[in-house]
């Protein structure tokens, strides 16, 4: 599950943070620290919660819990009748927090002071949670996690999850109630890290059979969650439809509202006379920010009328109207887009252009430079080529001793063999037919001494046998 990892660390956030930090020695069976809180009296759709605070000489941790209904009202009493000062207790399976301090309005603060029940780790150990710290103790009694949790869930169908899950379960409240609910919209036998994400968001059976009504076909767990991450309602859906893109899939609308393509910026791609533009390019253009002004930019760099694929390339490789008029500049004629776009992409700037140009290979030209570039031809390169004893070699040769992989140390080899002097297509023939000593001084070793270059060019090509036919006819006719 895509969100398990994020509810996790949420559900631990909530509990506490830099608890294990933090941390109790294992003797000690209070925890103590201050708290704030707002009082929801007026407000009983609302449930009070509580900032629970606490820090050391290192490290500080803080927590909220919610605040029973019957507690707040006994805390509120209280402090009405003692010009605010106030104290109650929360009582749970794994212990009791007392509290004291002054509310007044809405707003609380004071001290606090956890004591863990003396059966509390006990009675979960039975239950099959074994060494509990004293930090999952006090999370515990924050969320009112015990036994009879463990049982519900149990009950629930959940009965080998660790303690982490448990919590979480509980901050987010997965009960009979909202798993009764879910299955009347269909959505049975789901893992708990499904339920949190519901939860989290706030996916009840009301919503999916809203989300199923909008026509969007089959709709699963994480297509449910995406829905209400990227926040698509109805009235976004409708609103898409009216684009102009035709039909669009659940991907798409959900890619629509993750990179903010609504009707605005299509409209202004309609007024960029790019032609008709679909859904994956207008997606695209959004997603690498390109508006009219980047548009008309490229369009007045004079490489022609550019189309949409043309501009987003333009866009996705940095090209502006300064590196244009570089590369324009270069000496090398009026270059098209396409040619423009293979200079950025490979990296080709003035001072490879002039290094090129004075190897002494005469005026080379723009797909001769790039060749030279894709190669990587140096001009290290070329003076080794120009020094093997083969001629003045031309581009189109060094490019060709480049790409076939003819060496110095190789041509050496070959001349080793005395089969005359091979000039650079010669040389060219014997690399690319993989004509190597080894295999020369092999066919001598089985009779054949005095082969020239051309015969172990044939050889290569055609097989031994040809030869072999060859000089018996000869034979044959002295």
């Amino acid at each position: 599950m895509k969100t398990k990892m994020w509810i996790r660390n949420v559900a631990l956030g909530t509990a506490f943070i830099a608890l294990l930090s933090a941390g109790l020695s294992a003797q000690e069976t209070t925890v103590e620290g201050s708290w704030t809180g707002r009082f929801m009296a007026d407000n009983a759709d609302v449930a009070s919660e509580l900032r629970l605070t606490r820090w050391d000489e290192e490290d500080r941790w803080a927590s909220s819990m919610k605040l029973p209904a019957a507690v707040e009202a006994q805390a509120l009493t209280e402090a009405d009748r003692n010009d605010g000062e106030t104290s109650f207790r929360v009582t749970r399976e794994a212990g009791t927090l007392a509290f004291e301090g002054r509310i007044r309005g809405s707003r609380g603060t004071g001290s606090f002071t956890f004591t863990e029940a003396s059966d509390f780790r006990a009675a979960m150990r039975e239950l099959g949670f074994r060494r509990m710290d004293e930090d999952e103790v006090f999370a515990a009694a924050m969320h009112n996690v015990g036994p009879q949790w463990v049982r519900e869930m149990d009950r629930l169908g959940f009965d080998d999850i660790d303690f982490d899950e448990l919590l979480s379960a509980a901050i987010f409240d997965i009960n009979a109630d909202y798993l009764n609910d879910l299955r009347t919209a269909g959505f049975d036998d789901m893992e708990l890290d499904e339920l949190t994400s519901f939860r989290v968001f706030d996916i009840d059976a009301a919503f999916i059979r809203e989300a199923r009504s909008m026509g969007l076909g089959d709709l699963d767990a994480d297509d449910l969650v995406s829905m209400k991450v990227h926040d698509l309602t109805g009235d976004v859906i409708e609103q898409s439809m009216e684009l102009g893109f035709g039909d669009l899939d659940f991907d798409d609308l959900i890619a629509m509202q993750i990179h903010d393509l609504g009707p605005s910026f299509v409209q202004s791609l309609s007024d960029l006379d790019l032609g008709e533009m679909d859904f994956d390019e207008a997606l695209s253009f959004k997603i690498h920010n390109i508006d009219g002004d980047f548009v008309r930019e490229v369009q007045s760099m004079g490489l022609g009328e550019l189309d949409a694929d043309e501009v987003m390339a333009f866009k996705i490789h940095g090209i502006d109207a300064d590196f244009v008029r570089e590369v324009q500049d270069m000496g090398l004629g009026e270059l098209d887009a396409d040619e423009v776009m293979s200079f950025r992409i490979h990296n080709i700037d003035a001072d490879f252009v002039r290094e090129v140009q004075d190897m002494g290979l005469g005026e080379l030209d723009a797909d001769e430079i790039m060749s030279f570039r894709i190669h990587n031809i140096d001009a290290d390169f070329v003076r080794e080529v120009q020094n093997l004893g083969l001629g003045e070699l031309d581009a189109d040769e060094v490019m060709s001793f480049k790409i076939h992989g003819v060496t110095a140390e190789w041509v050496d080899e070959i001349r080793a063999l005395d089969l005359g002097a091979l000039g650079a297509d010669e040389m060219m023939s014997f690399r690319i037919h993989n004509i190597t000593a080894e295999w020369v001084e092999e066919l001598r070793e089985d009779g054949f001494e005095d082969l020239d270059a051309d015969e172990l060019l044939k050889i290569r090509i055609h097989g031994l046998d040809e030869i072999v036919r060859k000089r018996r006819r000869s034979v044959i006719r002295r």
